[in-house]
């Protein structure tokens, strides 16, 4: 599971650099689990939506996406 500190961190991150006008890119070693589960929970925090709807968006730009059932549970 992912730590909510450690997930609140990372969306704290992509927050800011969106702030500061800057483009994100949230990857990891296969980019299917970990950085989808980043990209959900900063589509929930700086969009306002929900985990269903943030993860369709997800979908529609990348359909592999498939966060870990523990990692979306971090996310719930």
């Amino acid at each position: 599971p992912l730590p909510p500190e450690l997930l609140q961190q990372g969306v704290s991150f992509i927050q800011e650099q969106q702030a500061a006008r800057q483009k994100v890119l949230v990857a990891c070693g296969r980019g299917v689990s970990r950085s989808v589960s980043f990209a959900l929970a900063a589509l929930k925090e700086t969009e306002n939506l929900d985990l269903i709807t943030a993860y369709k968006e997800v979908l529609r730009v990348h359909p592999e996406a498939r966060p870990h059932p523990v990692l979306w549970q971090s996310l719930c």
